[in-house]
């Protein structure tokens, strides 16, 4: 298990100042939802106590932050301490610079245009999310309580089409689309990754329905053979609370997390019991390497001479992604053999170019033959056995 009471104050911390400002604004529902999370967070530092005595004091203290919560949520404002802090810390100061983490977040949102008819097999996967997302979003009966959309982590080997699957979950929601890569979130914004974290969080809902998306999951778990850094433990323990969904209980609001791994067995059970579906998104069944070869070159106006369903038996133990590097060597190859005079074209300069017209020819067995004999798959038997052993685990 992930020890995470290392920061468990500064997300107090942050979530106190932010409860105390949703007052001042005079939004006491969700001045409510915030003390609640503080309260439940309270109790969670009591644990980390060194003595029986503080720990007494931070129960009490969880206490009177729900008592306050309680209060709130119905309308009232209730006597609160404006300088109170649970955290042992004396004078800390917790910096807001909400506007700018606003606007990091923002900048996240990208356009989904991937539609499902785009993406080839996966039909376990796809009728799941599909149907997860219809449950939130379809007219329920009367007197029917329907669970919401389920947190979905994805994980298999690399280029097998799990960003591709969540951007036509968004597309297919006409969602907010989030693309968080975590690695990058972690180098970039190193040290306040956290803080945005509760950006992408609170933006979300508020452009709901919205899909964020994170990829490389794997990233934000602590190292277990070593000590791990404080800014993985703080973005760790961010989206915790978060995909919980503290802040937002109760409201009619869709913001469906999905997370992308290609090494789900460094994921603690505690995270992963954050997530309603653990879909495996595999290699390519041979069916669905034909589709994508289609998808890639006939549908795209390329001539194929040879049977794209051997094609897609030679193919097998690809990935998507390199099934999209093999066509792309293919058209190079045709193109090249069929204007050999092309780099001399070239040397003439930008107005030769633009007046030159490519010349098209076929793709054949040998040149599909010739292309895998310069590309070995990725994924090896061994990484195939590992994946199915961790889905039967």
């Amino acid at each position: 298990m992930v020890d995470l009471s290392g920061v468990i104050g500064d997300r107090l911390e942050s979530v106190l100042a932010k409860a105390r400002k949703l007052v001042e604004q005079g939004k006491l529902p969700q001045a409510g939802a915030a003390y609640a999370q503080a309260a439940k967070l309270t109790k969670q530092y009591a644990q980390s106590a060194t003595s029986g005595e503080i720990k007494k004091k931070r129960l009490a203290d969880a206490q009177k932050l729900q008592g306050y919560a309680e209060q709130l949520r119905k309308g009232k404002v209730p006597g609160m301490q404006s300088d109170y802090s649970p955290v042992d810390s004396g004078d800390k100061t917790v910096a807001t610079e909400e506007d700018d983490y606003v606007e990091n977040a923002r900048s996240l949102i990208t356009q989904a245009k991937i539609s499902w008819d785009e993406i080839a097999g996966l039909d376990d996967v796809k009728k799941f999310v599909k149907e997860s997302y219809a449950l939130s979003l379809a007219k329920r009966p009367v007197g029917v309580g329907l669970p919401k959309a389920a947190n979905l982590l994805l994980y298999g080997p690399p280029g097998t089409g799990k960003t591709l699957i969540a951007a036509a979950i968004s597309k297919g929601l006409e969602a907010t689309f989030f693309s968080c890569k975590v690695s990058d979130m972690l180098s970039k914004y190193f040290g306040e990754s956290s803080k945005l974290i509760d950006a992408i969080f609170d933006l979300g809902t508020q452009m709901s329905p919205s899909v964020i998306f994170l990829d490389d999951f794997e990233s934000v778990v602590p190292s277990r053979d070593s000590d791990s850094s404080g800014a993985e433990r703080r973005v760790l323990t961010e989206l915790l609370a978060c995909m919980d969904g503290f802040e937002h209980k109760g409201e009619n609001k869709l913001v469906l997390v999905i997370a992308a791994t290609n090494k789900p067995w460094l994921i603690d059970d505690a995270i992963l019991s954050r997530f309603g579906k653990l879909a495996y998104v595999g290699l390519p069944e041979q069916d669905a390497r034909k589709r994508i070869l289609e998808l890639l070159l006939t549908t795209k106006g390329y001539k194929v001479t040879g049977s794209l369903e051997v094609f897609a038996e030679k193919t097998a133990g690809y990935s998507g992604r390199e099934l999209e590097q093999i066509c792309k060597e293919l058209i190079r190859n045709m193109i090249s053999k069929a204007n050999p005079d092309l780099a001399n074209v070239a040397e003439k300069g930008k107005k030769a170019l633009e007046s030159y017209t490519l010349k098209m020819g076929e793709i054949t067995a040998e040149d599909m033959d010739k292309v895998l004999d310069q590309m070995v798959p990725m994924t090896n038997r061994d990484d195939l056995a590992r994946y199915k052993k961790w889905n039967n685990r």
